[in-house]
């Protein structure tokens, strides 16, 4: 496992992983909703400006109910725009049935918060059988933590494995944590740093900590703490936590750095922000002694 550091405790903390207890899947389950409705929202986005120069709501509704995919999804950025769920809703549930894979995909996500493990997977399993990447990438995880099916790592490497390899960065960073820790295959440090390199080729924070993580360690690679506060570096900037949490405890102890006691601060300012208790603790610790 990598470590989150935290002034001089060094506390395990899980790779990105598995998504077990009830929090960190809700939690999940609600990124992934907000990231796929910002794919699904801008795609129509265009569609909608255009259509709503020549058409009125009224013909785009008859469009729509007539099963027009991109009338559905711009009915469906329009309604979210005047803050109406519902309808918005309604449409989302049209372009899935009119077999619009992002709109399955979101249609899964959504079953499965609202605890429906059986509707969930139908979604899925009908966009990822369109080689909708997300959708095969979390059907990988329902598969690893068991949502609604026998867990099974066999299944779960299969599909993240399919959406690795054709660029899918949350999937190659799983691979990468696959292979790091020797879940269902042999341990391989060298394949574990391929995929991880995969991802942040495409700037995933995720990875960038990981990959910064096994620096920091010396696991598989040659111990290089410059390279590592690269890596944890570009991921703090992009809110994630334990990177910041990292920084932090590096500039304060001076690992591989200079001491630096204002970004020490710094960095456990924004993780503190993000409501880390330690992180805060930290920060307030260095504030009471003037950052210096």
């Amino acid at each position: 496992m990598h470590r989150a550091l935290i002034t001089n405790s060094y506390s395990p903390t899980l790779r990105q992983l598995p998504y077990g207890t009830a929090r960190n899947r809700n939690r999940y389950l609600n990124m992934q909703i907000h990231r796929n409705m910002k794919t699904l929202l801008f795609s129509s986005l265009l569609l909608f400006s255009l259509s709503i120069q020549a058409q009125n709501i009224d013909s785009l509704t008859t469009l729509a109910s007539n099963g027009n995919v991109d009338a559905q999804l711009s009915l469906l950025d329009y309604y979210m725009g005047q803050n109406n769920r519902a309808k918005a809703f309604e449409y989302l549930q049209a372009a899935a049935a009119n077999n619009h894979a992002p709109s399955q995909y979101t249609m899964g996500i959504v079953s499965q918060q609202q605890g429906d493990s059986e509707a969930a997977l139908k979604f899925l399993r009908a966009s990822a059988g369109q080689n909708y990447l997300p959708a095969k990438h979390d059907l990988g995880v329902f598969y690893m933590n068991g949502w609604g099916v026998e867990p099974s790592m066999e299944e779960a490497l299969k599909l993240f494995k399919e959406a690795a390899d054709k660029g899918y960065a949350d999937s190659q960073n799983n691979m990468g944590n696959i292979y790091y820790n020797g879940a269902g295959v042999g341990q391989n440090y060298v394949e574990a740093k391929r995929y991880y390199e995969l991802a942040v080729g495409q700037g995933s924070a995720r990875a960038q900590f990981n990959l910064g993580a096994m620096y920091m360690d010396g696991k598989g690679v040659e111990k290089n703490m410059s390279k590592a506060v690269e890596l944890f570096t570009l991921a703090g900037g992009q809110g994630h936590l334990e990177s910041q949490k990292n920084l932090g405890v590096i500039y304060k102890l001076g690992m591989g750095v200079e001491v630096d006691l204002a970004k020490a601060q710094y960095w456990f300012g924004m993780a503190g922000r993000q409501g880390d208790e330690d992180a805060m603790k930290a920060f307030l610790e260095l504030n009471k002694g003037g950052g210096q």
